[in-house]
């Protein structure tokens, strides 16, 4: 993909998003800001068991649905906060979740980072999102096929699309597609609605109904 074609991630995001990011135990907060002539220092918390792409990948078996559902809850609770304040992260992938650990219970419990991709978005009088004009590319490849064609696209419903994506990675360590292009045979077969083909293809023939309603429904355009 070429870099000019690409939203380019904003390194005074987290101080742009500092409000609308505050409040909420699964979305990273800063601790303290402050600057001199030069720069802006922003003083966050460390994230003791790193993100979640190096948690799979150092795992040797996939989250059972138990494991997962804890987390992905805490998850899309953290987005629903964030489309609550009227911002879309648009970017939502494993490098973006951190693990921290609860020091009172040590449980551990993921939270959302990395706004250099989002915007504020606006609703109409019905309470409904107003479509937003594709201007860039933004996001990983396995964004949704909307914006792939350029067309006018619902913030929310990419957050929710990537959210579904990640979510069938960590129950079977297997990406369902690479890309949503037809020239995805994956891609394709989900579009044709060849479920079982692409379940079996893809090592989900394990997972429940449920959760796989939940993931489907997340990435149907």
């Amino acid at each position: 993909e070429m870099a000019k074609d690409k939203v380019q991630e904003d390194p005074l995001s987290e101080y742009y998003y500092r409000d609308s990011m505050s409040g909420h135990s699964n979305i990273l907060s800063c601790d303290n800001i402050f600057d001199d002539n030069l720069y802006i220092y922003m003083v966050m918390p460390f994230a003791v068991h790193g993100d979640l792409f190096e948690v799979m990948k150092n795992r040797n078996k996939c989250f059972n649905e138990e494991e997962a559902r804890y987390l992905f809850h805490q998850i899309l609770l953290a987005i629903k906060f964030l489309h609550s304040k009227k911002m879309a992260l648009r970017d939502i992938s494993l490098e973006n979740i951190l693990l921290f650990e609860n020091e009172k219970n040590g449980l551990i419990y993921p939270v959302l980072n990395d706004p250099g991709q989002a915007i504020y978005f606006n609703v109409n009088k019905r309470n409904n999102v107003i479509l937003e004009d594709y201007k860039k590319m933004f996001g990983k490849i396995f964004r949704p096929p909307e914006i792939y064609m350029k067309c006018k696209y619902d913030p929310t419903k990419v957050d929710i699309f990537c959210v579904g994506y990640i979510l069938y990675f960590c129950l079977t360590k297997h990406e369902l597609f690479k890309c949503s292009l037809d020239k995805d045979v994956y891609w394709k077969m989900f579009k044709n609605k060849n479920y079982k083909q692409l379940l079996k293809e893809k090592k989900g023939l394990h997972l429940s109904k449920q959760v796989i309603d939940l993931i489907f429904n997340c990435l149907h355009p």
